[in-house]
Formats: structure tokens, sequence, C-alpha cells
């Protein structure tokens, strides 16, 4: 039986703002890392400080259930598998995640709907006086624009009276605004090199800062690590008394078979067995980060006094759809769309592309942000035929013909470079013949910004 346990609620107006253009005009006024990142990240840069201020001030949305998933590698296709599994069990479901692909609407999400921009526009009227007045009044908590649309989220999830938020992560996890979250449970994802000036040079301390979203006595479960990053998630859980599982160790992952479309696997744990699981999504990474959905939905239902359901996981595994996440959107040429930004995921999808597709030669178009580790993506994309490099129009992107340079120096790949995404799409597939692929990757920007020219 569906497991339904949210209420009729109306939305509250709030005065504010005529249009909503000018409510996002005001809202990207504020301070914005995601544009220019910080030059130094610890406790004097970003705080929960302000975070806690702006959610007591409104009432306190965020005191809800929800799951938080931190990670390096993962967490959005995790975030977005459990919040399908959950509605599949018949629970209202948020869903909080970061950067967009299409549109800012599409970060926060019930039952797959999208905030609409009347939504948007009448939260950011509600929440304006709260960060007008903190701006006055400190010094040292000045809202920044993740932190209010985070608030924005919490706000939209208890309007539309969710049974369960599921909360990605944005930078890092211990200071990040998400983390003023009342979890049942946490996840993390696999935790590898990245932003690496700011949350650290080692992976012990790239996993503490993750490790950060754990709770006193709240249980987690974790992707399977490498030791230095699993060191650190045990010894983080133990001191917090919190109930600590690895999938890989406690959750198993078999057969696991790339179908063109999709991935297919089973499932064990002490709790369910489950064969022939399918998942529209290529790579067979996925299938790791689906089990470490499956795990996290177990203990959300738990929370919310479900019974975990067979069928349900199928259905919510089956109907999980992510943009720009290896995301096959043509063929003849095969032309795939991916946000991936680091060498994790650089890695993570060019062996998805091996392993799910049939090509003769690979063409890349390239953008990156100029705070990423490039050469380390670079080696990863090295057995590839072309990069056509190119830039997003953002003050965080790396310029071209600096791009190309690096390209040339770190891969045997044919390199040229176009000064806009459009321009670099139709110079690949102009080099492209029918049984070629041409893959866009390297940031999520990049990614939203050819995505719309395919249906």
């Amino acid at each position: 039986m569906a497991c339904v346990l949210h209420t009729a609620s109306s939305e509250k107006e709030a005065p504010g703002f005529p249009t909503y253009a000018d409510a996002m005009d005001y809202l990207m006024g504020l301070i914005n890392h995601e544009r220019v990142l910080p030059h130094k990240y610890g406790d004097a840069t970003f705080s929960l400080e302000g975070m806690t201020r702006i959610l007591e001030q409104l009432g306190s949305p965020h005191r809800m259930p929800c799951v938080q998933i931190a990670g390096t590698k993962g967490k959005g296709s995790t975030s977005t598998i459990l919040a399908s599994i959950l509605r599949n069990h018949g629970l209202k479901t948020g869903l909080y995640t970061s950067p967009h692909v299409l549109a800012w609407e599409e970060r926060i999400s019930v039952n797959r709907a999208w905030i609409s921009e009347d939504q948007m526009r009448r939260l950011i009227g509600e929440i304006r006086p709260v960060i007008d007045q903190l701006k006055k009044t400190s010094r040292t908590a000045s809202p920044t624009f993740f932190e209010a649309l985070t608030a924005i989220a919490w706000l939209h999830f208890q309007s539309q009276s969710v049974d369960l938020a599921v909360m990605e992560t944005g930078l890092g996890g211990r200071l990040d605004a998400t983390n003023a979250a009342f979890p049942v449970a946490c996840g993390i994802t696999r935790i590898d090199y990245d932003h690496v000036k700011l949350l650290g040079n080692t992976l012990e301390e790239i996993a503490g800062e993750k490790a950060g979203i754990i709770k006193k006595g709240v249980p987690v479960v974790s992707s399977g690590q490498v030791e230095a990053a699993a060191r650190v998630i045990r010894e983080r859980a133990a001191a917090l008394s919190a109930p600590l599982w690895f999938v890989g160790e406690d959750f198993t992952v078999h057969h696991v078979r790339t179908m063109g479309c999709g991935v297919s696997f089973s499932f064990r744990a002490p709790w369910v067995s489950l064969d022939d699981l399918f998942l529209p999504l290529l790579g067979k990474h996925q299938a790791l980060n689906a089990a470490l959905a499956i795990a996290l939905a177990k203990l959300a239902c738990d929370a919310r006094g479900c019974s975990i359901n067979p069928e349900a996981m199928r259905r919510g595994l089956r109907q999980a759809k992510l943009l720009a996440r290896a995301e096959l959107v043509a063929d003849r040429p095969l032309v795939v769309i991916d946000g991936g930004h680091n060498a994790a995921a650089a890695r993570a999808l060019m062996r998805a592309l091996r392993n799910s597709l049939s090509y003769e030669r690979c063409t890349i178009v390239l953008g990156m942000m100029k705070d990423k580790d490039i050469p380390a993506v670079l080696k990863e994309l090295s057995g590839t035929d072309h990069i056509v490099a190119t830039a997003v129009d953002y003050p965080r992107a790396m310029p071209p013909e600096e791009l190309a340079h690096l390209a040339r120096a770190y891969t045997s790949a044919n390199v040229t470079s176009a000064s806009t995404p459009a321009e670099a799409l139709e110079a690949a597939l102009h080099l492209a013949r029918p049984t070629d692929l041409v893959c866009v990757t390297g940031s999520l920007y990049l990614a939203g910004e050819l995505r719309p020219l395919f249906p």
C-alpha cells in the first residue's frame, strides 16, 4: 500500500516583486560564489550563521524530514534516483539540486514538477525583508545567492506539504547552506579531487569537509571510498554515534551490464535482494549510485513509517531521468551531453561511452571553468580523436585558446577552438561522420547552453 503522509496546505502570498525578472535580478544581486569563487574557503568565508538566522526568521521551514547528500562525483545522480524511488513509494518528495542545466526552476522540484516562475517570484518576495535586514545588521552573515535559493527550496517544500526532501549539497558539506538541515539519513557519494584550492589538497581534507554533513545519531550510507577517505568518514561517524554502512561492504551490486540506453544490475542487502533492475542512465558507475540511493531509500522509508516495496523500487529506478549526465540526445552521429567537470567524472564518462555505445571516432566539445583541475580532466580525455575547445559567457570560464593550448599539451587529439559553444558544436558535427560520436562535456554551464538545441 502506498505511503501517503502529506496534508493539504495553501501558499502564502508575499509582497515584493511585480515580475519574475525583477525577483531574479534581486536574487542574482546577492553574493554568488557560483560565478566567482572565493579566494579562501573556511569559516571566515562560508558560515552557517547567516543561513540559520534566515531560516529562523522565516519560521524554520528546514525542520522537515530530509535526506542530505554530499560527495564529489554522483551526488546529483544519487539524489535524483533517490527522489524517484521515494516518489514511487507514495511519498510526496521534494528535490533540491545544483547547478541547473536548462533553468533556475529546475533546481527545486516536487514530484518532478519544477517550481514555477510565479512561485519563485512570491517566495523571493517573502525572503527579501529577512535578507535585507540581515545585510544591515550583520557584518559576518551577509546572505549569499545559494543561501537564499536554499531557503526558497525549503519554503517551497513546506508550502507544498512534502513528506520528505532530498537535499544535494553545493560546495563541500560542512559549511554548505544545506547543512542547516535536520536529516533522517545522510549519503556520501564517491570522494575524489575537486575544488582542491578550496576544500584541501588531500583526500583526507576533502573527505573531512564532505563528512561534515554527518549528524549525531543520524544513519549514514557511503559509496565505496579509497581508504584515506573511508577512514575520515568512519572516524566522524564514530565520534557522533552515527550508524554507518558502505556500498560494496554492507550492500553490494552484482551482474552489472550496460545495455545501450542504460544499465542493468542486481542489488543485495540484509533486508532485500533485487535482481534484474534497470536504470536508464549510461555507465556502470550509475549502478553504484543507484545502490546508494536504494540504501538511503530504505532508511528514509523506515523514518517515515513506510515499507520498502520491490516493485516500487523497480519503477523508481526505471523512471529516473537526468539532464546532461551522459545523456544521449541524438544519433547518426551519436551526440552525448554531459556536465562532468573533474577527472573522476571524465574517467566515468569515457568508460560509459566505450562500454555502452558503438562508434568509430570521438570528438569532444570541451568547455571548463578556470578553477577546475583541467590537466587532470584532459588526461582522461587523451584517447579521443578531436577536441573543440570553447567557453560559455561566464566569469570563471577558461578562454577557448587557453583551453586549446592545454589540450594540445595533455592529449594527442587534434585540437581546435571556437569562440562560442554553438560554433564549437557546429564544428564538431561537421567533423563527425554518421558512425562517429560527438560528446559535449566539461561543465554543466556548457551543457545547459547546448542541451536546448536537442528536442
